[in-house]
């Protein structure tokens, strides 16, 4: 039987202006951790920091967090990150998807916050706490597809057994039916 690959880990960006928050899960995809926060130069900076990033973790799947205001409408952040996912999209040849990242900085603030570390600590901890919170969230979503999917594996099993077992009578009330022409 032949070995399933491992699906490789997921990088997690929370792009700012001037700061990226990364976090990165496990070759599972089961925990999150943060890594070092990136303070943005200039593009073809920042695009040479993610290559090192990404073949040193053996990254097979980016996700950036996708800034919409609270109404889902676009903010000019909004097209920049666009940009920027688009550019790792064609230079790293990954996958990259976006994230709906909606009051994910608050929540980290607000992690944070509850966990005592010093307002000094906390605004340099802040952008990988958001990029780890957007990679539990995609986690949670894929663990719940994939628990979803083998739930309609099983359901579908069991029509196909109880379809096979009313074969015959199927062909019964097909044989009592007229013929349609």
């Amino acid at each position: 039987m032949a070995e399933t690959p491992l699906p490789g880990r997921i990088l997690a960006l929370d792009v700012g202006a001037r700061k990226i928050g990364l976090a990165i899960s496990d070759p599972l995809g089961i925990t999150a951790q943060g890594l070092e926060t990136l303070r943005r130069g200039n593009k073809r900076a920042d695009l040479e920091y993610f290559e090192t990033v990404i073949r040193k973790n053996d990254v097979r799947e980016i996700v950036v967090g996708h800034p919409l205001r609270l109404s889902g409408s676009a903010s000019a952040q909004t097209e920049k990150v666009e940009e920027f996912a688009e550019a790792l999209r064609r230079r790293f040849q990954l996958p990259v998807h976006l994230w709906d990242e909606r009051l994910t900085s608050a929540q980290a603030h607000r992690v944070l916050r509850e966990s005592g570390i010093s307002i000094r600590k906390r605004g340099q901890a802040v952008d990988r706490m958001a990029a780890v919170l957007i990679l539990q969230a995609v986690s949670i979503r894929v663990r719940d597809l994939e628990c979803i999917r083998a739930l309609l594996r099983t359901q579908l099993e069991k029509i196909s057994c109880l379809s096979l077992r009313a074969r015959p009578r199927c062909r019964r009330l097909r044989q009592l039916r007229p013929a349609v022409a």
